[in-house]
């Protein structure tokens, strides 16, 4: 749950997932008012994991900041297994 108020100006995301496809996984950014990008989409075929660190995400500039992120990892294949192992956001806000 995110508390700064105002409004954002910058973000970044950092998401750390072991699979052994990463091409399976399909990765969303969902803000508190809903709005969702797509941090992974399907890319990588069979190499392991995602791992994304510092990513510059733009689309949520100028909304609110204050609220609960979600992140929602899919796995769009049922032959295997991964875990999410850790994922934050850095935010810079203005009034």
């Amino acid at each position: 749950r995110v508390t700064l108020r105002g409004k954002v100006s910058a973000l970044t995301a950092s998401v750390n997932i072991t699979h052994p496809y990463k091409g399976d996984l399909v990765v969303t950014l969902i803000s508190p008012a809903g709005t969702r990008t797509v941090l992974h989409n399907r890319t990588g075929t069979s190499q392991d994991n995602v791992v994304l660190v510092n990513v510059p995400v733009t689309v949520f500039n100028n909304t609110t900041a204050a609220g609960r992120w979600k992140l929602l990892v899919q796995d769009l294949s049922r032959r295997d297994t991964g875990t999410l192992n850790s994922w934050s956001l850095t935010l810079t806000t203005v009034q």
